[in-house]
């Protein structure tokens, strides 16, 4: 069987490819990219630790006077052709855990009521996300008129998990068709 990958190493050079960062402003980074990958601070803090060992990052302590000290990670040149030998390996699908799609699976149980609002609740969700992925969206062009060289790959992801989105809704409509009736 082959070792799981550690992905989250990937993500946060990448992060680091962008700009020099702190493990603070690597969870932001983390929280605003559209919700399609999320790291914690357990997760972020001992792989920065890791990749300073092997080198592929290096650290730069900024000292302040209003608050704790802040350590400041960039990219070194080996963490750089690390990051871009994965970028060149095929993407594996990762694995999917949807709780709505397994109550659903059992939806008999609880009876049509209360599966209208898990997909009412679930729906509510995704209209919202649709919103914030159209301010990102904006963004991102805006990023682009400026020559932000990843703007446009960012806009590629933004907008994959925009149709994502709008397909979800879609599904919404269907299922709470067949449980009215319609």
């Amino acid at each position: 069987m082959a070792q799981k990958q550690n992905r989250s190493r990937y993500a946060i050079l990448g992060m680091l490819s962008y700009r020099p960062m702190s493990g603070y402003d690597i969870q932001k980074f983390f929280a605003d990219i559209a919700g399609f990958w999320q790291e914690s601070y357990g997760q972020i803090y001992p792989n920065l630790r890791q990749l300073l060992a092997e080198g592929l990052v290096s650290k730069e302590v900024e000292e302040r006077h209003d608050g704790p000290n802040r350590h400041v990670y960039s990219l070194t040149a080996v963490g750089r052709q690390e990051l871009q030998t994965w970028l060149q390996q095929t993407a594996e699908p990762l694995p999917v855990r949807n709780e709505l799609l397994l109550k659903l699976i059992f939806g008999h149980e609880a009876g049509p009521e209360a599966n209208r609002r898990q997909l009412e609740a679930y729906r509510e969700q995704v209209m919202a996300d649709i919103g914030n992925l159209h301010i990102v969206e904006a963004w991102q062009e805006a990023q682009m008129d400026e020559g932000d060289p990843h703007a446009l790959y960012r806009r590629m992801a933004v907008r994959h998990a925009l149709h994502t989105n709008q397909a979800l809704l879609v599904w919404c409509d269907e299922c709470m068709a067949e449980l009215n009736g319609d």
